[in-house]
């Protein structure tokens, strides 16, 4: 037993000498706590989330095999590993300066995944996020998403080795070329590429106007009644709006359907992919994702960040307030229902 006990001792010397000495941050992705999801589809996370962790050129990545050895040899039960303290104690045994920890729930077809960056010297978190996808293979596809978000904070950041960390910012700027190659507007704006644009369009339908529904428009549509385009900057007037990727500026219409709109959209119903700014429909606004405010009847959003103004407000994950007569949360911490007013920061 003494034996036992000098050599756990000095394990965790060692490790925490190590933690100490490295400059290149070493992350232990542990098991997460799980509602209505099977442990294999949660290791199957596991393992997705650690590759992409270790893509991001921003730390090293301790294997799950290491890490059940680890708590093997250490006589860690499955709850004691679920425990806070006993997590952080994990992360130093495998000489890791952060963990990642949190959880997976499945509600109706939904996922939600909630995670957190821990730096084991401290147990300060430097770094969380917490999503809603529609599916299992939606939720795999997004952990280069889930990673970026959890490396992205100052304080990991510093820790990180600065070759890769330039490495990683050159990637990302390439990847920024090649998404304003694809994005009619930015690649206009940046001058990169030359594609079918005009300053003024005018529609009666979407293959009934002066210019295809494939090219850009910066500067003025007007749609009686229907119009369609791959991309708007400026001002888009009409009865039903269509753009299929990004509308900038602002789109006044009876029904209008975006990929995304940066700006302000107004009129009786609403939808967008992602709405940044306002989304002031009367009747309906919807969006994936918001960043900024729905003010309408009755405002439906993904994950929101900002507020809904209503009468039915109702929110996947939310971070800001919503007011109205009936405000609903589906996911999270605090899920339900709150009249008047719901806040959550």
């Amino acid at each position: 037993m003494r034996n036992t006990t000098a050599a756990f001792a000095a394990l965790s010397l060692l490790a925490t000498v190590s933690v100490f000495a490295q400059e290149r941050p070493t992350l232990a992705v542990l098991e997460l706590r799980v509602k209505d999801v099977d442990r294999e589809s949660m290791l199957q996370f596991v393992d997705s989330l650690s590759g992409a962790l270790f893509r991001t050129g921003r730390a090293d990545v301790v294997d799950r095999s290491r890490r059940d050895a680890a708590l093997e040899e250490i006589e860690f039960s499955a709850s004691t590993a679920a425990d806070a303290a006993a997590q952080i104690e994990v992360g130093r045994q495998l000489a890791a300066t952060h963990i990642v920890s949190g959880s997976l729930g499945r509600y109706d077809e939904d996922y939600v995944c909630s995670l957190k960056l821990v730096e084991t010297a401290t147990a300060k978190v430097v770094g969380s996020v917490e999503e809603v996808y529609s599916d299992f293979e939606d939720l795999i596809s997004s952990t280069g998403d889930l990673a970026a978000a959890l490396v992205r904070s100052s304080a990991f950041a510093r820790r990180a080795d600065r070759a890769s960390a330039d490495r990683a910012s050159a990637e990302r700027a390439s990847a920024d070329r090649a998404a304003a190659e694809n994005d009619p507007v930015d690649s206009l704006l940046a001058g990169t590429v030359a594609p079918s644009w005009t300053f003024f369009q005018f529609s009666i339908w979407p293959s009934v106007q002066l210019f295809p529904a494939s090219a850009a428009v910066l500067g003025l549509r007007i749609g009686l009644p229907y119009s369609g385009n791959a991309a708007l900057a400026g001002i888009d007037v009409g009865i039903v709006n269509t753009v299929s990727g990004r509308m900038s500026g602002v789109q006044l219409g009876v029904f209008s359907d975006c990929g995304s709109v940066r700006g302000i959209q107004t009129g009786v119903v609403g939808f967008a992919d992602r709405a940044e700014i306002l989304q002031a429909n009367a009747a309906y606004n919807s969006a994936d994702v918001l960043l900024g405010v729905q003010v309408g009847v009755v405002n439906m959003g993904g994950k929101c960040v900002g507020a809904q103004i209503g009468i039915v407000n109702v929110a996947g994950l939310l971070k800001g307030f919503q007011l109205g007569l009936v405000n609903i949360v589906r996911y999270g911490d605090g899920a339900g229902f709150m009249p008047f007013l719901n806040f959550r920061f």
